[in-house]
């Protein structure tokens, strides 16, 4: 198992498994933690490693898609 890489959205919010993020041009998706022991989603049909994409381009948010960042 590789080690655990931490995952932050936009405004610096860890991404934890169970949560909702709003996926830049690719809506909202589910992440979810993998035996390997790091986070995935799947927001362009394919799965991939949160930890792959640009924060930037990630939000947490909540089911009816609000943005849950620091004020």
């Amino acid at each position: 198992m590789g080690k655990y890489v931490k995952c932050s959205d936009k405004f610096g919010l860890e991404v934890m498994d169970g949560d909702l993020v709003d996926i830049q041009s690719a809506g909202i998706h589910k992440v979810y933690k993998k035996n390997d022991g790091q986070l995935y989603f799947s927001p362009y049909k394919k799965e991939d490693r949160v930890s792959l994409y640009f924060s930037n381009d990630m939000v947490l948010c909540n089911e009816k898609g609000h943005w849950l960042h620091a004020n």
